[in-house]
């Protein structure tokens, strides 16, 4: 019998970081990690009661990359 699952194959599991961590991996500092969490850009995972965990997977999808004007 075969279920069918809502995850696609494509999907990776989760890489949950501290704030900290997400942090160094984008090479900011943890307020503006903060700052896009509490805007709704970043989702956040809570941890207990007060630890929050990020997803580098989300993170690396709210990274935006600037076009460049001098390609045609």
């Amino acid at each position: 019998m075969t279920r069918n699952l809502a995850v696609s194959e494509t999907a990776r599991p989760r890489r949950l970081a501290t704030i900290a961590d997400a942090a160094e991996y984008a090479a900011c500092s943890h307020k503006t990690i903060r700052r896009r969490v509490a805007d709704g850009t970043l989702p956040a995972y809570r941890f207990g009661k007060r630890a929050l965990r990020i997803d580098l997977n989300e993170l690396d999808r709210a990274l935006r990359k600037i076009p460049n004007a001098g390609r045609l």
